[in-house]
């Protein structure tokens, strides 16, 4: 009898311990398909659901308040070093910006800066290390130049130390395939290629003057996608020009890293368009870089944004999935990157709000259930003060956010 006892006792401790948690949302406006849905919501284990649970723990009135997913940020590279992390952490969760992808970092020392990530109360993010470029290429030109302000003195004692972390240089086939193995055992989550004016690379090869300015070999493009799929790892393009643009098309990335017209006022072929579309090749915006050249060549500024604005509409017309991100690291999140492909003209505040809070959010971590607010997808959601339809300056009236059901009252 006291075996049964204890056993009862037990069922009922285990039974206490795994209960549901269940959170009602009273009174909300919901984003659903482009439009705001009256209804109350569930979160149930972190979970969101539109049919309501036996029982309720908490209920939350949301007074009339509009819910969206929350933001994500498809390119920046400010979580790549332990330079005040958390401090960074905290100002994207406060812009509402929770998932995050880093286009390029180091795999040295990064035990240190894991567990700031990929938690319930943190930022999701994920990170490509030591970008692949040809000899002499991009980002090397900047890596050594951040190496001589101090930057990278946690990890590096002499730039010679960087190749193969701090970037991948390969020259020719052989190469590329004896140094890819060294990058699939760092464990990145993605490959990052560096494509830059690969119309010129015969000419640009040799020539110290465009050192930093090259990339790698567009003839090598066919075999590297073909590596990063026989390992299970996407592949992300950076690019400069349409040429680097078409390259990557023509090779079936799975992501392409900008918008072509930095240096010169260029647009992407149509075709290029088309069959990006067709392969379902993604494309970063970063149209807000160019903000830092409107004080001092206006005129040039207002130039290159009408170029962007027509490759957008490329793009858009085309049917091209586009994420939103800023390359802006320690400036900004993808919420000024937002705001100026809304100045654009290009996309509605629907349209907008898909990208940000949909399409890049899958674009990051396309096989988890984020990005809407459906019914068994994971509770992270914005609730604003104001409709962003309306005025999409309201994103930045946030009055709650909770993420995989926790809600974040610290922000």
């Amino acid at each position: 009898m006291k075996f049964l006892i204890s056993v009862f006792l037990l069922l009922a401790i285990l039974s206490n311990n795994y209960a549901t948690a269940a959170d009602a949302y009273v009174n909300g406006k919901w984003f659903e398909s482009g439009q705001f849905v009256s209804r109350t919501v569930y979160v149930v284990d972190g979970h969101i659901r539109f049919t309501a649970p036996d029982s309720i723990d908490n209920t939350y009135d949301l007074s009339g308040r509009f819910v969206i997913p929350p933001f994500a940020e498809a390119h920046n590279h400010d979580l790549t070093s332990d330079f005040n992390p958390q401090e960074r952490i905290d100002e994207y969760l406060s812009d509402g910006v929770f998932y995050a992808k880093m286009q390029s970092a180091f795999s040295e020392g990064f035990e240190k800066l894991s567990p700031h990530f990929n938690t319930p109360e943190s930022l999701d993010v994920i990170f490509a290390f030591a970008p692949i470029t040809g000899p002499g290429g991009h980002p090397i030109r900047i890596r050594e130049l951040f190496f001589d302000r101090g930057y990278y003195d946690e990890f590096f004692s002499t730039k010679e130390e960087m190749s193969g972390i701090g970037y991948t240089q390969v020259n020719g086939t052989q190469d590329l395939e004896s140094k890819f193995t060294g990058l699939v055992g760092q464990k990145p989550d993605f490959i990052k290629v560096m494509l830059s004016h690969s119309e010129e690379y015969a000419l640009r090869r040799d020539d110290p003057e465009f050192f930093g300015y090259k990339g790698v070999d567009p003839e090598l493009m066919p075999r590297l996608v073909q590596l990063a799929r026989e390992n299970g790892l996407r592949i992300t393009a950076h690019i400069d020009t349409a040429a680097d643009f078409h390259y990557a098309v023509a090779a079936g990335v799975d992501e392409i890293a900008h918008l072509p017209g930095s240096r010169a006022i260029e647009v992407i072929r149509l075709s290029d368009a088309e069959i990006a579309a067709k392969k379902d090749i993604a494309v970063v915006t970063t149209a807000s870089l160019t903000t830092k050249i409107r004080d001092k060549y206006p005129a040039y500024y207002e130039e290159v944004m009408g170029q962007h604005a027509r490759n957008l509409q490329r793009l858009k017309d085309a049917g091209v999935r586009i994420l939103i991100g800023s390359d802006m690291p320690y400036r900004d999140t993808s919420v000024h990157e937002a705001f100026v492909l809304s100045e654009m003209g290009v996309f509605t505040n629907v349209e907008i709000l898909t990208m940000w809070c949909e399409t890049t959010a899958r674009g990051i971590f396309p096989m988890r259930k984020i990005g809407r607010i459906d019914d068994g997808f994971e509770a992270s959601f914005l609730v604003l003060n104001g409709d962003p339809i309306e005025d999409l300056s309201q994103v930045k009236e946030i009055e709650l956010r909770v993420k995989n059901g926790q809600r974040l009252s610290q922000y």
